[in-house]
């Protein structure tokens, strides 16, 4: 993959969060990732049992439905706080996809997620306080191939999706307060098979949201780290 020119880092960014890298930060137990620790934050999600640990190849985190890392104990945003998401990532077919991360994930019934991001066979949804929404605009977008997706919202406000650095659409409903205790999941939702059939490289947050400026630094940092064309 083509690397990133070395003069800008999501480390320069004020409004940093989190940054789980798969170059780095993984704890590797027979090729397995049993934790992931980011590398602004020191934010770590684990997975004890080894059947439902995600594959580590090379600079790649090999995820299957079943296969998720878990935080129960952090918030890494508070309640309704303003968020900027970046993914990198890849579907392995067409028609899958999968959650990539969740916020807050207690409860059984509508809080098992307070805002989660999942991709399907091109279409992007997005949770926010259990209310599922989806952007489909109808934009070729072939997620077997590397791609960069934001997400940015704010409390009471419609979030906004760009895909390879284009617009793909702005929700339908607000944003609302998380409702989940604590804690997080990178490559799922809850306890249940749903999770992400594909490949994640990086997942980056940050809070505030960042300037215009440093977020088209950003795209162009992952997507150049990546291999992603914009």
């Amino acid at each position: 993959m083509q690397r990133a020119r070395e003069s800008f880092s999501p480390h320069d960014v004020a409004e940093s969060k989190f940054w789980f890298s798969a170059r780095e930060g993984l704890t590797n137990v027979g090729g397995k990732a049993s934790a992931w620790e980011d590398v602004i934050g020191g934010f770590v999600a684990a997975q004890s049992d080894d059947a439902r640990r995600p594959t580590i190849s090379g600079d790649s985190l090999l995820c299957t439905p079943a296969k998720r890392l878990i935080n129960t104990a952090d918030n890494i945003f508070t309640s309704g706080e303003a968020r900027y998401l970046l993914f990198a990532f890849q579907s392995n077919a067409a028609d899958t996809g999968g959650r990539l991360m969740t916020f807050r994930i207690d409860g059984t019934g509508g809080a098992q997620w307070a805002f989660g991001v999942s991709f399907f066979g091109g279409i992007i949804y997005y949770f926010t306080d259990s209310i599922a929404n989806n952007v489909n605009d109808g934009a070729s977008w072939d997620i077997t191939q590397p791609s960069i997706v934001e997400i940015e919202a704010i409390s009471g406000g419609t979030p906004v999706v760009r895909v390879n650095g284009a617009t793909r659409g702005v929700g339908g409903a607000l944003m609302l307060n998380d409702e989940g205790s604590t804690g997080f999941i990178i490559g799922a939702s809850t306890t249940v098979d749903n999770g992400l059939d594909g490949t994640i490289w990086d997942e980056y947050g940050a809070t505030p949201i960042p300037s215009v400026s440093d977020k088209g630094k950003l795209r162009s940092y992952f997507a150049a780290l990546n291999g992603v064309t914009l």
